[in-house]
């Protein structure tokens, strides 16, 4: 956790100070690889892989990870069926270190994050009136959360389903020393 203001490093939104969160580098001297699998009581799955290695040996490294996510939801809609906070998700990223020889403590470290989101509004609301309703949530509303109004229908007047997508990509480089 970074305090205080970080604007200068980390953007114009970081004015209070800004949370880092770093993911593992790429390594340019040895193959990895982790997967990961989440099984809830829920119906929330989530399966993710990572591998990464040198491309060219102790010179230039890449890492790609995958995660994706299917959750049923706990909402269930009494009037519409199906659940109001059920969502897919899948993250995507890419990153690459570059470390030349020919330039002694030269470090570069490119990376590419793309992330898809359909449905799964953060805010939605449940019936208080009923009895053990944090156990057994339902809703009753007759329409979808409306997290996303897309610009245009699908031409049968319904919206097609809300999709979320988010790109990143940051370059990092450090300084080497003076000889």
């Amino acid at each position: 956790m970074l305090r205080g203001p970080q604007s200068t490093i980390q953007g114009l939104n970081a004015l209070a100070g800004g949370v880092m969160i770093t993911t593992r580098d790429s390594s340019v001297a040895a193959w990895s690889g982790d997967a990961r699998a989440l099984w809830t009581d829920r119906y929330d799955r989530t399966f993710s892989a990572a591998l990464g290695g040198p491309i060219v040996r102790d010179e230039l490294g890449i890492r790609l990870s995958a995660e994706r996510r299917a959750d049923r939801g706990i909402i269930a809609n009494l009037t519409r069926g199906g659940y109001d906070d059920a969502m897919q998700s899948l993250n995507l990223r890419g990153k690459l270190k570059w470390t030349p020889h020919v330039v002694p403590g030269l470090e570069a470290i490119a990376s590419y994050n793309r992330v898809r989101r359909e449905h799964g509004y953060p805010y939605e609301y449940s019936r208080t009136d009923r009895p053990n309703f944090y156990k057994d949530r339902v809703s009753t509303g007759d329409q979808p959360s409306r997290g996303n109004i897309p610009a245009r229908s699908n031409g049968a007047g319904r919206s097609p389903p809300r999709r979320y997508a988010r790109c990143s990509a940051a370059i990092r480089c450090w300084a080497w020393p003076s000889p």
